[in-house]
């Protein structure tokens, strides 16, 4: 298993975590420190993105080595026989070409036999346009919606640049389909989804494929 060594560079305190909500795993490190914690594979991928976040923003610096006193093989299933992926969608007013209030998006490329585990949404410019009050998007299948991620809104409440994902009913769970069709759904409020001028968001969507389907 592997020890993730941080330690904060800054003047204030800062947090590794997992931004999908996957794991639990919450790391705090206070200014000047440096920390060492033992995790999962798993943990280490999906905090992945902050770790990245983080050293880009010159807040922290790290490195990962292993645990000599803990066997690879006594991690979960899930972190030692599994890979985490993402689906990464780019979604902008252009592709809301309904004359009506309600569009599914289809997310292209989710492998089969494979387990969708969550999704985020990242605004990268608000929608505007026609009179609409309000555009909300949500992420799962056609038979519901919001599973994996409920609806975020994308005119006001939301900043961008950040990913929000606000877990749905059977995110974070290894909810398994034969044929998994997700799907972006977006809703407007006030005026017909082809309405609008400008907006863009993506679509990020987490999940694994078994090991034994994984054959590229």
């Amino acid at each position: 298993m592997p020890i993730l060594v941080v330690t904060n560079a800054s003047s204030a305190p800062t947090v590794v975590y997992d931004p999908t909500g996957i794991t639990a795993f919450k790391l705090d490190v206070a200014a000047g420190v440096t920390e060492t914690v033992t995790l999962t594979s798993l943990e280490l991928q999906c905090s992945g993105p902050i770790l990245t976040e983080l050293v880009a923003d010159a807040v922290i610096s790290y490195r990962v080595q292993d645990d000599p006193d803990v066997a690879d093989n006594v991690e979960p299933l899930g972190a030692a026989g599994m890979e985490l992926k993402v689906l990464n969608q780019v979604i902008t007013f252009a592709s809301l070409t309904d004359a009506d209030t309600s569009q599914n998006i289809a997310i292209a490329g989710f492998p089969a036999r494979s387990f969708p585990i969550a999704a985020g949404i990242e605004l990268v410019a608000a929608f505007d346009g026609g009179t609409a009050s309000g555009v909300t998007a949500s992420v799962g299948d056609a038979g519901a919606a919001t599973e994996l991620c409920t609806a975020i809104e994308m005119i006001t409440g939301t900043g961008v640049g950040v990913i929000y994902s606000v877990a749905g009913a059977n995110a974070g769970e290894f909810v398994f389909e034969a044929a998994y069709s997700p799907i972006c759904q977006v809703v407007s409020t006030g005026d017909d989804l082809d309405t609008f001028t400008a907006g863009e968001f993506v679509v990020h969507l987490w999940y694994m494929t078994p090991a034994l389907y994984d054959l590229g």
